[in-house]
């Protein structure tokens, strides 16, 4: 991989349009892929960018259920 195929933080928070600081939040608390060189840089390959970009979408609930009521919940109890 070359050097250029690699994001720093400022670069991934532009492309994904968030802080810097979510990035290095979601770095720090090691909800993000990436990779450290040393103790101070931090970089994200193309597979990285993926895996947090496929990471934030939510699914779309095909039907919609109402909330069961007491009565319901009772009835459900072993």
């Amino acid at each position: 991989m070359s050097e250029e195929e690699f994001l720093t933080i400022p670069e991934l928070a532009a492309k994904l349009k968030c802080s810097e600081s979510t990035v290095r939040a979601n770095v720090r608390t090691k909800k993000w892929p990436h990779k450290r060189f040393g103790t101070r840089f931090v970089r994200f390959s193309p597979e990285h960018v993926a895996q947090i970009e496929g990471s934030a979408e939510v699914p779309v609930s095909a039907k919609e259920e109402k909330p069961l009521s007491i009565k319901e919940m009772v009835s459900r109890l072993p």
